[in-house]
C-alpha cells in the first residue's frame, strides 16, 4: 500500500467518523428541543439568544449565516410554540429584535442539561476525529483556536454546530464552482456514504444516515432525479433487491465535499480537540 493510499483511506475514515457525529448530534439537538431537523445556523442563533436579552435579527443573521429572511421564518415557527417573542428595538423602531420567553430559557435549560449527557457519551468518539485530523507540520498554519473553553453544554453544541457551518460553507463554495451549490445537508451525507461503500443496499443507508426506510427511499429519488445515483436491481443473487451506486456527476458531488474536508482539516483538529476535552467534563 500506498502513503498516499494510506492517506485516502485515513482521510475517508474522517469523513465516516464526522458524518456519525453529525448524524447523533443532529439526533440529539432535534429531540432536547422538540423539533424536525433544526439546522446548524439557527441553533447556533437560538444559543445565542440563551442569555434572554432581545437580541436584534440582523446581527443574528451572520451569526446564523442565513439571510435575513429565511432567519426570520424560523424565529416565527419558534414564536408560534411559545419559545420566542418577536418585537422591535425601543430605540429604532425599524429593527427586529428576538427574545427568549420564559418557556424557551426553560426549554434550553433543559437542553443543555441532556445535550451534557450526549457529549460524555460521544466523547470518544469526538476525540478520534480530532486524532484522525491531525495534520503533519508541513502544512498551512492553522486558524486560530477558539479563545476560551465553551462554559456549557449549549456553548459546546454551538461549537459543533458552527464546525458544521464552516464544513458547509466550503463545500458549498466547491459545488459552486462545479454547478452543483443546491446539494447539501442530508444529500451530501448520502452520497458520501454510497462512496463509501462503492456500491450499497438502501437498507445500508437507514443505518448510516438514521433515517426511516422511508426517509432514505425519498432522499435517493431526489439524488437518482438529480443524476447523482443509480439504482438497479441485483440480477446475481436477491431480484427483489436493489443496489445504489454513484454516477460520475455523483462522484464529482461526493469529491467536492471530500475536498472540503482536507481545506478545513486544521479546523477540524482544533475544534475537536476542545470538544473532546470539553465532553470529559460535560
Amino acid at each position: 500500500m500506498t502513503h498516499a493510499d494510506e492517506g485516502d483511506e485515513s482521510l475517508d475514515l474522517l469523513i465516516g467518523r464526522v458524518d456519525e457525529y453529525s448524524t447523533l448530534f443532529t439526533a440529539a439537538v432535534d429531540e432536547v428541543l422538540g423539533t424536525e431537523i433544526v439546522e446548524n445556523g439557527q441553533f447556533t442563533a437560538l444559543v445565542s439568544l440563551a442569555d434572554r436579552e432581545p437580541h436584534a435579527v440582523a446581527d443574528l443573521a451572520p451569526i446564523a449565516r442565513m439571510d435575513r429572511r429565511r432567519l426570520l421564518g424560523f424565529l416565527r415557527s419558534l414564536e408560534d410554540h411559545g419559545l420566542l417573542e418577536l418585537g422591535t428595538d425601543e430605540a429604532d423602531h425599524r429593527r427586529r429584535v428576538a427574545r427568549l420567553t420564559l418557556r424557551g430559557a426553560r426549554r434550553l435549560r433543559e437542553a443543555d442539561a441532556r445535550l451534557a449527557a450526549f457529549f460524555s457519551e460521544s466523547a470518544a468518539l469526538a476525540r478520534e476525529i480530532a486524532e484522525l485530523s491531525t495534520v503533519s507540520t508541513s502544512s498551512p498554519a492553522p486558524a486560530p483556536a477558539p479563545s476560551r473553553a465553551p462554559a456549557s453544554a449549549l456553548e459546546l453544541a454551538a461549537l459543533v454546530a458552527e464546525t458544521g457551518l464552516d464544513l458547509h460553507d466550503v463545500t458549498r463554495a466547491i459545488l459552486g464552482e462545479r454547478g452543483f451549490e443546491h446539494i447539501r445537508g442530508h444529500r451530501l451525507l448520502a452520497l458520501n456514504a454510497i462512496r463509501l461503500h462503492g456500491a450499497c443496499r438502501p437498507s445500508a443507508l437507514v443505518d448510516d444516515l438514521r433515517l426511516s426506510p422511508g426517509g432514505v427511499t425519498y432522499l435517493l429519488d431526489g439524488l437518482e432525479n438529480d443524476g447523482l445515483i443509480r439504482r438497479e436491481r441485483d440480477v446475481s443473487g436477491d431480484r427483489r433487491g436493489v443496489t445504489v451506486t454513484l454516477t460520475d456527476a455523483g462522484l464529482v458531488v461526493a469529491g467536492a465535499s471530500r475536498e472540503a474536508f482536507v481545506r478545513t482539516r486544521h479546523r477540524l483538529h482544533q475544534r475537536f480537540s476542545t470538544i473532546g476535552r470539553a465532553s470529559v467534563a460535560a
